[in-house]
């Protein structure tokens, strides 16, 4: 399992979810592979040669700017999944703001 910490250059996007304008991506990867997993397409926005479920990128990013920006109507990732837990108990959450 390779777990890195990274620096983004931001965690929010648009998202095309109908719940919501944005959403705030602060993982990338996986760390057990679920059969019915429908996040493993996000491997291909990433270099790693490991499989889906052999790695998590934790990022990290400098404070938003304009975070009245963004709207009301904003999602913490739809991929985030278990991976909060890990960083809970790894290290300090960072604050969005």
């Amino acid at each position: 399992m390779i777990v890195k910490e990274i620096m983004a250059k931001g965690i929010i996007s648009k998202s095309n979810l109908p719940v919501c304008e944005y959403a705030v991506n602060p993982y990338v990867g996986c760390t057990h592979a679920c059969k019915y997993c429908y996040a493993s397409f996000m491997k291909r926005f990433t270099n790693h040669p490991e499989p889906w479920g052999e790695f998590l990128d934790v990022k990290h990013w400098d404070k938003i700017k304009n975070p009245k920006k963004y709207g009301a109507r904003n999602c913490l990732s739809a991929l985030l999944q278990t991976h909060i837990i890990r960083r809970k108990k790894s290290m300090d959450v960072q604050e969005l703001c």
